[in-house]
């Protein structure tokens, strides 16, 4: 769900018309502020570079890294979780620098 359908239906549920524009924005802005705090990128808004080694996360919650194969191939896991069942890649992340 994109930003702007989840602002319309948001505001069609709980919102009198009179108060649309005012809370609109306050919904937009807390929106924007609640995306920036988790790490996570729907694999619905895009998808990682070819190639690049990333963190993911599938539809139980289950994380292991991958990295995209292609958009027709998917994506490729590995590491310890690979070898376990993995449902459908829902999230990724890039991986973290540590220093």
């Amino acid at each position: 769900m994109t930003l702007e359908e989840a602002k319309r239906e948001y505001i069609e549920k709980h919102v009198s018309r009179n108060e649309y524009a005012s809370f609109g924005e306050a919904f937009e802005a807390g929106a924007e502020w609640q995306a920036k705090q988790s790490p996570w990128i729907s694999v619905k808004e895009r998808v990682p570079d070819n190639q690049d080694i990333v963190l993911v996360r599938d539809e139980y919650g289950g994380k292991s890294t991958a990295y995209l194969h292609g958009k027709e191939s998917g994506f490729i896991t590995y590491g310890e979780d690979a070898y376990k069942v993995f449902g459908e890649i829902t999230h990724w992340m890039p991986i973290p620098e540590f220093n």
